[in-house]
């Protein structure tokens, strides 16, 4: 990992010994001034464009201002190819380098790389846009059906979700309810309700009910009216809480004139 509070002293230090304020340090590398000084606090670290215009201004190589290490060489790849190998590389290396590097730069070495280990997958994966995430998602999960998708989801789109979460159903012709609830989160209601009520008349409200959290008050009241018509007097107790109050009082006259009988 690079230590920044010691690059953040070696800028510092360059910038002073050519005799530069912050603030012309800043206008030579058209950027802000709080950025300059939050370098030079380790606060945090310039991207790889900049690193080799700092180089450059101060006249010094890169190994100089970053140390000779093998974060290092890999910026150095980075400025003469535009890209990297990410199977060529330690996690820790590319957990230091990707934060430095532009979304082009990242999207073109995804590009060029045939083949990525899964392991380093997660690594990547908050660096690329959309689009790519959803690609090599899916070709893992086709390559490893037992992968753990569970960490990459959040930078899936909805539709990608959607489309792994029919994959599954087609696979085993049900839904495997567990494995769902951690995917869920991150689709919309009107998925959300679509599985709910497949799930209801699959497996029955006890697997509906480990979904009620993130399906509609509507969708709920639908399975209520359906367990009154059952008698099923626990599963409307425990589905109630979820049916919103603008729906409560008629669904508990219908539940009280049901069990009065």
């Amino acid at each position: 990992m690079f230590d920044m509070r010691e690059i953040g002293r070696k800028i510092s230090s360059l910038r002073k010994a050519k005799d530069m304020t912050q603030v012309e340090l800043a206008d030579t590398l058209n950027i802000s001034y709080q950025a300059v000084s939050n370098w030079e606090r380790g606060d945090s670290m310039p991207d790889i464009s900049k690193l080799s215009d700092l180089a450059g201004i101060f006249n010094i190589s890169i190994d100089e201002l970053l140390g000779n290490t093998k974060e290092s060489n890999a910026v150095k790849e980075v400025i003469k190819t535009n890209k990297i190998d990410p199977k060529k590389m330690d996690t820790d290396v590319l957990e230091s380098v990707l934060p430095l590097m532009k979304p082009t730069q990242v999207e073109k070495s995804m590009e060029e790389s045939d083949q990525l280990d899964p392991s380093l997958f997660l690594t990547i994966v908050p660096f690329l846009d959309e689009q790519t995430v959803d690609k090599l998602a899916m070709e893992i999960c086709e390559a490893d059906p037992n992968y753990d998708i569970f960490s990459i989801v959040p930078f899936m789109s909805e539709t990608a979700i959607s489309s792994l979460v029919s994959k599954m159903f087609e696979k085993e012709n049900k839904y495997n309810v567990s494995w769902l609830i951690h995917i869920i989160p991150f689709m919309r209601t009107e998925s959300v309700d679509q599985i709910a009520l497949q799930i209801y008349d699959t497996s029955g409200v006890d697997d509906f009910k480990a979904l009620m959290p993130f399906v509609s008050e509507d969708i709920v009241e639908t399975i209520v009216f359906l367990e009154i018509e059952k008698g099923n007097k626990k599963s409307i107790i425990e589905l109630l809480p979820f049916a919103g109050k603008r729906i409560e009082d008629r669904i508990l006259k219908e539940f009280m004139k049901q069990f009065k009988k």
